[in-house]
């Protein structure tokens, strides 16, 4: 179980509409797939969902470097914000 806001379902539903629409992706088992290079339809590396979250805070202009992990963090400190009892933060 993975813990997001309503925003994250809805840019979640157009990965999979993008995904939907890529013939290459159809074999493939893995929830994150590569839509925009070479090899399409492939699992997603590690460096490359790095990669991605790296491009999508410099094209949103942030001056810090963003990564999956900060991600992570950012979540705990939201649900923390939210009320959420440590322990569970702590297993999410």
């Amino acid at each position: 179980m993975v813990p997001v806001g309503v925003w994250v379902l809805a840019y979640y539903d157009r990965y999979v509409e993008e995904r939907l629409a890529c013939a290459a992706a159809d074999g493939c088992d893995f929830v994150f797939v590569n839509l925009r290079h070479a090899p399409l339809g492939a699992p997603m590396t590690d460096s490359g969902a790095r990669q991605l979250v790296r491009g999508l805070g410099r094209r949103a202009g942030l001056s810090r470097t963003v990564t999956p992990h900060l991600l992570r963090h950012a979540t705990a400190t939201e649900m923390v914000g939210a009320g959420a009892p440590i322990d569970v933060v702590q297993r999410c």
